[in-house]
């Protein structure tokens, strides 16, 4: 897949044609702001808002190519701890 820039021109648009960056570089970026917003929504006791920040982090991160670690994986183990869940240290070799 190309690195370059598309531009794209509407025949009715008027003004400089619209610069589309590369679907990778969109992705990370959308990737580093669904983080940010779940974090500042759970930081604001939003729980819901950050719920949803949350799943539109994992959806991205998915469609994205090579995957990322979780930002929220300490998260889950401190609450099935909480719950007297076993929380392993790490998760297994391939494990979702």
């Amino acid at each position: 897949m190309s690195k370059e820039r598309v531009v794209i021109r509407d025949k009715r648009a008027q003004g400089p044609p619209a610069v589309v960056p590369p679907l990778e570089e969109r992705l990370a970026e959308d990737l580093a702001n669904a983080e940010t917003r779940a974090w500042e929504a759970l930081g604001r006791y939003k729980f819901v808002m950050f719920g949803y920040w949350a799943g539109v982090w994992v959806h991205l991160n998915r469609i994205s190519g090579p995957k990322q670690r979780n930002p929220f994986r300490a998260l889950v183990d401190v609450a099935r701890a909480m719950q007297g869940f076993d929380v392993p240290a790490s998760p297994p070799k391939g494990a979702r």
